[in-house]
């Protein structure tokens, strides 16, 4: 059975090696990525939609809430692509 990375399986351990081997690559855009998937969300305290005028009072734009889980997929994606070739 092969194991496959996801959005839901990838672990914070994954990403820093993620972002180590995109950094010795210098792959400064994949590096970014992986500091944002590492990045505390607010996505489970917050409802864009709901405190819209909050968020941006603060200076946060709404529709970025949640960048940190689809940086976790495209990490997720990044690495899955890499076992499925090993």
């Amino acid at each position: 059975m092969t194991k496959t990375t996801t959005a839901l399986t990838i672990t914070d351990e994954q990403i820093e090696a993620l972002r180590q081997e995109a950094g010795q690559a210098g792959d400064c855009l994949q590096v970014m990525v992986c500091d944002i998937a590492l990045a505390d969300g607010l996505t489970e305290i917050v409802d864009p939609g709901r405190h819209r005028s909050a968020l941006e009072a603060l200076g946060i734009i709404p529709e970025h809430i949640g960048a940190d889980m689809q940086a976790r997929a495209e990490c997720a994606s990044v690495i899955a692509e890499a076992e499925a070739q090993s």
